[in-house]
């Protein structure tokens, strides 16, 4: 038996991809029965790291029948401070959660 990647694993794969451009802001994420199945993971174990990324202010939430997790505008220039101190990124954070 395989053991399966802990949910923060999903959200570091999702946040690099962030990172490297690959999703950028406004792009809408898979929904989450795709992304359990592509990470051979838990729906539960999905949400959890959707909720840790909507948290640190990568992605939106939005309901609706166009609804879906998507990339948020302010993702890219925590994107672009991947290379900055930990201290900065989490001034950063702090001014993400204050503006939403």
């Amino acid at each position: 038996m395989t053991s399966t990647p802990p949910p923060t694993d999903v959200g570091q794969e999702l946040r690099g991809r962030i990172h490297r451009g690959e999703l950028g802001p406004g792009d809408r994420l898979p929904p989450e029965r795709e992304l359990a199945t592509n990470f051979r993971v838990s729906r539960d174990r999905v949400r959890e790291a959707l909720l840790a990324l909507e948290n640190d202010g990568y992605v939106v939430a939005r309901r609706g029948a166009t609804g879906g997790r998507f990339v948020t505008e302010l993702a890219a220039p925590l994107a672009a401070g991947a290379a900055q101190t930990q201290p900065q990124r989490d001034d950063n954070v702090d001014l993400r959660r204050a503006v939403e």
